[in-house]
């Protein structure tokens, strides 16, 4: 499997803790250029070398021309359907960007918790 499409996992153990499983490449070696693809991943948005956001989209290219956020540099990573969602969830919960500062630490683990149990269904 290539290492930019290595799949995450979540498992949920029967106390209710949450496990993060795989391999997700470090944010400095996702890709990056002029364009971003017209495809699904997860992006990552710098300003000045400091990450500020993190974001998912089905269509990169048009998302980051739409973007809202004021950035020097994008870097992502092309990822389908729900993994991108769950990739996005994940960067956020960790790094906490600041222009992700809206969603509390809790509200993600929560998120992700819904998104686990409704997977399994």
């Amino acid at each position: 499997m290539h290492p930019l499409r290595t799949p995450l996992e979540i498992t949920e153990s029967a106390d209710g803790s949450l496990a993060v499983s795989g391999i997700l490449p470090p944010l400095d070696s996702w890709e990056t250029g002029e364009t971003a693809p017209r495809r699904a991943g997860c992006y990552a948005l710098f300003r000045k070398h400091q990450l500020i956001y993190i974001g998912e989209s089905d269509n990169m290219q048009e998302r980051l021309r739409s973007h809202q956020v004021s950035f020097d540099e994008a870097r992502w990573l092309a990822l389908d359907g729900a993994q991108r969602l769950l990739v996005e969830k994940v960067l956020i919960w960790f790094y906490m960007p600041e222009d992700n500062k809206e969603m509390k630490r809790h509200d993600y683990r929560m998120m992700i918790k819904k998104e686990v149990q409704h997977a399994s269904v």
